[in-house]
C-alpha cells in the first residue's frame, strides 16, 4: 500500500502512531494521534487547506493539540496492530 492509501484507510477517531521527519528541522518525530477529532476545535477555521500543502491534520494525543504531518516525511504508520514502513 502507498502512504496515501494507508492514510485514507485509517478510520476517523482511530488512534494510531506515526514516525515522520519534520519539514522545518529534519528531526525524526514519533507521535500517537487521531484523525477526525472535533472536540478541541476553536471554530475559527484554518487559514489554509492542509491537503493542498500535502499535510495530514491530526490530534496529538500526548500534547492534546492539533498538528500537521507532512505526507512526504512519513516513514512508518502503525494502525490496528499493523505496521507500515515507507522508504524514500
Amino acid at each position: 500500500m502507498t502512504k496515501a492509501e494507508v492514510v485514507v484507510n485509517i478510520p476517523k477517531g482511530q488512534i494510531f502512531s506515526v514516525v515522520f521527519i519534520k519539514r522545518t528541522t529534519g528531526e525524526v518525530r514519533r507521535m500517537v494521534c487521531r484523525r477526525g477529532v472535533k472536540k478541541h476545535a476553536s471554530g475559527g477555521g484554518r487559514a489554509y487547506d492542509p491537503k493542498a500543502h500535502q499535510l495530514l491534520l491530526v490530534f496529538d494525543m500526548q500534547k492534546e493539540a492539533y498538528r500537521t504531518i507532512p505526507l512526504e516525511g512519513i516513514r512508518e504508520i502503525t494502525t490496528g496492530g499493523i505496521c507500515h514502513h515507507f522508504e524514500e
